[in-house]
């Protein structure tokens, strides 16, 4: 069982989009209530039963200048499973799963609200016809009382092992997934937007080093385009026009990741990087284009090394991204300009000590100690004869803390 209650209140003063020279302020008050529980139990050797329930209600009051938004949301999920292991090498299981939620915003004068329940019934088998190789196929069959409609998407994946330390293992299914709320909130119903997903893996664990890469492929369908109007980067745009499921796209791309603790003693790093290559035609898009939210490129190097004569853990972060497209509305190709790449150094240390027989760890970190002043993109006025930079709320954050535990703490979780 878990349950978490939490309230903030922020504010920061932000470039007015409207008139680049002045600023506004920004205002954000939320309030999150999360719950879950779960339970399960074995009605024979073979049988075991498992239900789960969850709900979570959140309010955000935000003050945009002059403008009041007000959003709030709240969600109702079971779900119930059976399975049955027939032998060792072959599993059953289905269930059913139910969600219910509540959408409601004002936003300055407009107001929209709907409600939502999505069903489900699934079935899977895992079965191992020889000892290297699992197979796992399924089926689920969702319903959207809103829009009225069905679907049946299957998967498919399986796994073999190439030594005592690898294997390689691939994947395949359909997935579906309702449009955003912002069009629901107005009384549009497009239909679902469909993926395909297709995905093969390597992996290679041993002697405290893990190697792992994976390609993927995934086609988008039917997704929600809006026709007849100009493009507004505005995510708050309430005019859509004429709404269909007639937009497409793709994402290929690949993994990597590398991590080693056992060359050097008590050091701990590892190294992971990722392409994507992704266009898509959706929404308000003009043309088929990379969104301002990918970044080809992403790099992480992380190291952790434990100094066992003063109890001091020492971690030293990098994280790169190439630049990501942003709108200009002056620019011959939509969405070809790029924002400069993102570049993070991080310092953190993690003493280890006992209070009063509590074991205790006194943190400090420090964010960007290069002082880098990344651009994340830019905004233009309405009339495009003005651009502004979109910033991090800061370029260097510190933070310290203490951490009292009751319980045994692992060195290894700092």
């Amino acid at each position: 069982m878990n349950f978490q209650q939490s309230s903030n209140n922020t504010g920061i003063t932000i470039p007015d989009p409207q008139t680049p020279a002045s600023i506004i302020n920004f205002g954000l008050k939320n309030e999150n209530t999360f719950f879950n529980t779960s339970f399960s139990y074995w009605a024979s050797e073979k049988i075991r039963y498992s239900t789960a329930f969850a709900f979570s209600n959140n309010t955000d009051n935000i003050n945009w200048g002059a403008i009041n938004v007000f959003r709030h949301d709240s969600r109702v999920q079971g779900r119930g499973e059976m399975l049955y292991e027939i032998n060792n090498n072959l599993k059953l299981s289905a269930g059913t799963e139910i969600q219910h939620y509540s959408y409601q915003q004002q936003y300055d004068t407009l107001h929209g609200k709907f409600d939502e329940t999505l069903s489900a019934v699934y079935a899977e088998t895992e079965w191992k016809p020889v000892r290297l190789l699992g197979i796992k196929a399924g089926v689920r069959v969702e319903n959207s009382a809103l829009l009225n409609k069905n679907n049946i998407v299957p998967r498919l994946s399986a796994a073999i092992k190439t030594s005592d330390h690898a294997q390689i293992s691939s994947a395949a299914g359909i997935f579906y997934q309702s449009v955003t709320p912002n069009y629901l909130l107005q009384g549009y119903k497009p239909g679902f937007q469909k993926a395909t997903h297709y995905m093969l893996n390597y992996q290679w664990i041993n002697n405290d080093r893990t190697f792992r890469i994976e390609g993927y492929y995934k086609s988008y369908q039917q997704l929600v385009r809006e026709n007849g109007m100009a493009y507004n980067p505005n995510p708050y745009r309430y005019n859509f026009g004429m709404v269909d499921n007639s937009g497409n796209g793709y994402a290929k791309g690949i993994d990597f990741f590398w991590r080693d603790k056992k060359t050097i003693k008590n050091l701990d790093y590892w190294i992971s990087y990722s392409f994507i290559d992704t266009k898509r035609l959706y929404q308000n898009y003009l043309a088929s284009a990379t969104p301002d939210y990918v970044s080809p490129h992403n790099l992480n190097i992380i190291t952790k090394y434990f100094i066992d004569a003063i109890q001091t853990n020492i971690s030293i972060s990098y994280n790169y991204a190439s630049g990501r497209p942003y709108y200009n509305p002056s620019a011959t190709t939509f969405l070809s300009n790029k924002a400069p790449d993102y570049h993070n150094l991080a310092l953190s240390l993690s003493y280890l000590a006992t209070i009063k027989k509590m074991f205790t760890v006194f943190y400090l970190s420090i964010d960007n100690i290069t002082n880098h002043h990344n651009v994340l993109g830019y905004r233009y006025s309405n009339d495009g004869a003005f651009r502004y930079p979109i910033l991090p709320p800061v370029y260097r954050s510190i933070f310290f803390g203490i951490n009292i535990s009751l319980t045994k703490f692992n060195k290894d979780e700092l």
